[in-house]
């Protein structure tokens, strides 16, 4: 709704999106034309939602950008149909991941139905989740410039990630880092959302959108349990619970 996409055509969007887990896969060339594949789709698909946009201007994010290149702010059309692409590819198997990973932290600490009484729990948990189980938990990147880190020599051209689950787990850094503390001491590190000028652009959104996610599930279920393994995906760029089982009782028909 905030981008513009009618929830009738999120299909097309959904399966693109899963795929971009090929971005960390090794080796990386078998995956390169799924990888095209899934973003052509995409692009063909919101390059028809931008000239639909154009004819019928509604109140999102789309009509808002088409607007602004009206009123002369040099954006063409390949410009405005990637941005929105990576849009809609960097908030949906992200932040699906980010609620999942959210809700088991909230079940496996036994604070679920602390979050029905207390409103700033979830919150609060969202930022734990980020550092301990962030989705976005790989950044591959291209080495521009030779270096080394901790002994080890890069090339230009070499492929290399950056785990920033480990990073959320650094002891030197984090007081018992392996623990949720929902009071853990400013800064709060939103590791999941990046700093600087790699700050996430949709951080508001998602952190909106887990927020409602967890609050709603928290508000009408409790006696929540975990049910056996948490079955995570395996490799990739994006990390989340892939499969959880648990029990539940609608809240207010069980005590």
């Amino acid at each position: 709704t905030f981008i513009g996409v009618p929830a009738e055509d999120v299909h097309h969007s959904e399966n693109a999106t899963v795929e971009l887990i090929l971005l960390g896969a090794v080796p990386f060339a078998p995956a390169i034309p799924r990888l095209e594949e899934a973003l052509n789709e995409i692009a063909t698909y919101v390059d028809s939602l931008v000239t639909r946009r154009r004819a019928e201007p509604g109140d999102d994010f789309i009509s808002d950008l088409i607007e602004l290149e009206a009123e002369g702010d040099e954006i063409t059309q390949q410009e405005l149909v990637w941005c929105i692409v990576f849009l809609l590819l960097a908030g949906h198997d992200t932040t699906r991941a980010q609620i999942a990973s959210t809700a088991r932290l909230l079940i496996s600490t036994d604070r679920w139905d602390e979050a029905f009484e207390d409103r700033t729990v979830v919150p609060r948990m969202i930022k734990e989740s980020l550092r301990i189980y962030p989705a976005a938990h790989r950044f591959p990147r291209i080495v521009l410039e030779p270096l080394e880190v901790n002994g080890v020599a890069l090339e230009p051209g070499d492929r290399l990630a950056l785990n920033l689950a480990a990073a959320g787990r650094d002891p030197s850094v984090f007081e018992h880092p392996d623990e949720v503390d929902l009071d853990r001491p400013a800064p709060g590190y939103d590791v999941g959302f990046g700093y600087g000028n790699h700050h996430c652009i949709g951080w508001a959104l998602a952190t909106a959108e887990i927020q409602t996610s967890v609050q709603t599930l928290v508000d009408r279920l409790t006696n929540v349990q975990l049910l056996g393994e948490v079955v995570y995906k395996i490799g990739g760029t994006i990390a989340g619970p892939e499969i959880f089982d648990v029990s539940f009782a609608p809240r207010g028909r069980a005590e």
